[in-house]
C-alpha cells in the first residue's frame, strides 16, 4: 500500500488523501481509517496558508453617522 502512495505522489505531489483513497479504493480499509494511515505515515500533504489580503481600504474616506438622533417613524 505504501509504495502505491509514494508512486502516486511522485505523479501528483499535490494530491490531498482522499482524492489517493477514491484513486485506489483499497478493499481493506475505509476512507478515514485511509486518511489516518496516510497521516500516521507521514504521507499528508502540507496545507499551504495565504495570508493575502484581498481588499486594500487603506484609502476609503469614514464618515460620521449624521442620524444618530433621528426617530424613523415610517418606510422612507
Amino acid at each position: 500500500m505504501l509504495l502505491l502512495i509514494h508512486h502516486i505522489q511522485e505523479d501528483h505531489p499535490t494530491m490531498c488523501c482522499r482524492d489517493m483513497y477514491y484513486k485506489l479504493l483499497p478493499s481493506c480499509m475505509g476512507r478515514d481509517a485511509f486518511e489516518r494511515f496516510c497521516k500516521i505515515n507521514g504521507l499528508m500533504s502540507e496545507r499551504k496558508i495565504n495570508n493575502q489580503k484581498t481588499t486594500d481600504s487603506s484609502g476609503v474616506k469614514r464618515f460620521d453617522n449624521l442620524l444618530t438622533n433621528l426617530k424613523i417613524t415610517s418606510l422612507n
